[in-house]
């Protein structure tokens, strides 16, 4: 078992959906939108380089020093599952765990209106859904 499942243990125990863990910072998790500070020291960067390194298989080691970005999938051993970037900043290494549940919500349970479980049930074509990225910024609506 790595050292650094602990971390992501915690994540799991919380019910968070995610670890930010950066050199010159205490790990942090995402608790109901809100990010909360772990009671753990500061990070340095050779001690994110352990802990992170000591996840990663050599492929990914190189691929993350030639690129200083990577994605992957992370597992526990109890089976709770992570997406993962790795990613070097002016601090230096630094890393974002987000879980991804066992179990996908339906769309009763998301509340989605009928209209969005029509949309599901599309035989062909593309389905995008959009929207503006700051709801301040929105142009108005309808343009004409």
């Amino acid at each position: 078992m790595a050292r650094f499942d602990s971390f992501l243990k915690m994540v799991v125990d919380q019910k968070a959906s995610d670890l930010h863990f950066h050199s010159g910072r205490v790990p942090i998790i995402r608790y109901n939108s809100d990010l909360v500070s772990l009671p753990f020291r500061v990070i340095s960067d050779s001690e994110a380089r352990r802990f992170i390194f000591e996840l990663l298989s050599k492929e990914q080691l190189e691929d993350l020093e030639r690129t200083q970005n990577i994605d992957f999938v992370y597992t526990l051993d109890d089976g709770s599952r992570f997406r993962a970037n790795v990613f070097y900043q002016r601090s230096g290494l630094s890393a974002v765990f987000r879980i991804v549940p066992a179990k996908l919500p339906t769309l009763d349970e998301l509340m989605m209106p009928p209209s969005v479980r029509k949309l599901t049930n599309t035989g062909n074509g593309l389905v995008l859904v959009t929207g503006p990225r700051d709801a301040a910024r929105r142009p108005p609506w309808p343009p004409w």
